[in-house]
């Protein structure tokens, strides 16, 4: 298998999605955002469930099909994000494990490092019985064992030799096409990976935008919700930016634990400014 052909199988379904929803999107002559509204979903979310509990039918029709499909996207995000975190891995465990030149090397590896193994306990073991021997024996019968000891020591360590030559022969060669082929795939991961990473963010961050003006727009229509506001003395329209305020304004700055929630509020709603 060559680069291009894995980088082709390995994104096929970010692929697929993204050029779907992005069609869909120019179809339907949606307006691009460039906002970071998934630095804003978090929040988002907090509104969406305090306004559901004010209003059970808040997230049915569209804007639930909306919310759902967000949902699904996000998850997906989330999750492709993190498989290509370290492309490391991906070249070492995915791409290689497909060429086989890489798979039958590796194997012979392997194969050679098991008579390896196999050796160095044969020269261990004639060495530790041949420590016995102050002296070259006399004797008939301990000289035929010692012989026979020596030779298989002799043997053991030749061969072991023989193979540790290969062995090491060979991963060099193994070592020298994963250099070479590190070359073409770093590079070309990177850029795809940005790619579709940017158009997944590009299409997260119009959704959520329209699903945000949606979300306020349905909101603004509920009774439950109006006397919320008007009970809490909210002032300001309804949007996220209204709603960030008065969380703002009525966190208990005390509470150690809240106070990454307050820098995330703070930091978010000097990007709606």
């Amino acid at each position: 298998m060559d680069i291009d052909t894995f980088f082709q199988k390995f994104f096929q379904e970010i692929k697929k999605i993204t050029e779907f929803h992005l069609d869909y999107l120019k179809t339907n002559h949606f307006e691009f955002q460039h906002v970071d509204y998934i630095q804003l979903k978090r929040f988002i979310d907090t509104a969406t469930n305090n306004l559901y509990n004010l209003e059970p039918h808040l997230l049915s029709g569209l804007l639930g099909k909306l919310y759902q499909d967000i949902k699904s996207l996000y998850e997906y995000y989330k999750t492709f994000k993190s498989s290509v975190k370290i492309p490391q891995i991906i070249f070492q465990k995915q791409y290689l494990s497909e060429i086989n030149f890489y798979k039958e090397s590796t194997l012979k590896l392997n194969v050679i490092s098991e008579k390896m193994d196999k050796f160095r306990s044969n020269i261990e073991s004639t060495e530790s019985e041949l420590k016995i021997y102050k002296t070259i024996p006399k004797n008939p019968e301990e000289l035929s064992k010692y012989k026979q000891l020596k030779k298989r020591n002799v043997d053991a360590i030749y061969y072991f030799s023989q193979y540790k030559d290969e062995f090491i022969a060979l991963k060099s060669k193994l070592i020298e096409f994963e250099n070479q082929e590190k070359l073409e795939f770093f590079p070309k991961f990177k850029e795809l990976k940005t790619k579709y990473l940017n158009n997944l963010e590009k299409i997260l961050n119009t959704k959520m935008f329209y699903f945000d003006k949606l979300l306020w727009y349905e909101a603004q229509k509920s009774s439950n919700i109006q006397r919320f506001f008007d009970e809490s003395n909210i002032k300001g329209d309804y949007s996220t930016k209204t709603f960030i305020k008065y969380y703002l304004k009525n966190i208990d700055i005390s509470k150690a634990n809240d106070s990454e929630w307050i820098n995330y509020l703070t930091k978010i709603l000097k990007g709606l400014e």
